[in-house]
């Protein structure tokens, strides 16, 4: 964590940092209308292509492996037009034909058998979400992972600036997830847990809460478990001119 005045340095320190690395950062400006499902991920209304579109691009790789496309167009056609136009009943049933020929015809090569028992799974997957589409009259909702579960995940950066303008549930909720190789959600109501790649990092810039109004300071539980440097304001010209040298435009200096 990275204390310091508006305008030291902070948030560019950490991009350059990342830029140098080459590694992919994502920068979330917190504020008390932060939510933890905007870094978590929630449920939310989802469209249905969204769902079938995992089983209809692994169906399409697999079928035209063992099959003539020009042959077999028509069918095609068929699948096509029920993907897009969401029929998911008769999307299903054009799959399941489909799969049917698919395991009839001898596999060529250990990659098709997987790619055939990965379709009956996506396949059955969709079946029981279609049960629930209907009982849910039409909606169907699908755990989407926020952009900090994602980045554990790629083990990519995450920059939380402001972070102690963010609402103390949030804050809470940052400090159980800080700590070891896994992390539990209870937000997606399951036991899945999330392992840490081992290159992830997340860095947090704040002002001092005693110079700045609105700012607090951060819960003791948060703040133990981060590693807290002060970034002090540049007063000296030897470090401020290479500065200005690099980054001001030329007509700045010029005389009129």
């Amino acid at each position: 964590m990275l204390v310091g005045e508006t305008g030291t340095g902070k948030t560019a320190s950490v991009q350059e940092i990342a830029r140098l690395r080459g590694t992919q950062l994502h920068v979330f400006n917190m504020n008390q209308n932060t939510d933890s499902s905007d870094l978590l991920g929630g449920f939310k209304p989802v469209d249905l292509k969204f769902l079938l579109k995992p089983a209809y691009e692994l169906f399409l790789r697999t079928f035209r492996k063992l099959f003539k496309s020009d042959k077999n167009q028509q069918f095609l056609d068929l699948t096509q037009k029920c993907y897009e136009q969401n029929q998911l009943r008769q999307f299903i049933q054009c799959l399941s034909h489909g799969l049917q020929s698919i395991q009839a015809k001898k596999a060529k090569a250990k990659e098709e058998v997987k790619a055939s028992e990965k379709l009956n799974e996506l396949i059955q997957d969709l079946q029981k979400r279609a049960q629930k589409l209907e009982s849910a009259g039409g909606f169907i909702f699908q755990f989407i992972e926020g952009t900090l579960i994602k980045s554990m995940q790629n083990g990519d950066w995450v920059l939380l600036d402001e972070i102690n303008l963010a609402s103390d549930s949030v804050l809470n909720k940052l400090a159980t997830i800080i700590d070891g190789d896994h992390i539990l959600l209870n937000e997606r109501a399951d036991i899945v847990e999330t392992e840490r790649h081992p290159d992830f990092r997340i860095f947090m810039c704040m002002n001092p809460p005693y110079t700045s109004a609105g700012k607090k300071q951060l819960p003791a539980g948060l703040r133990a478990k981060l590693t807290e440097i002060y970034v002090p304001e540049l007063n000296s010209e030897t470090d401020l001119w290479p500065i200005i040298d690099q980054n001001a435009p030329l007509t700045m200096f010029s005389e009129q």
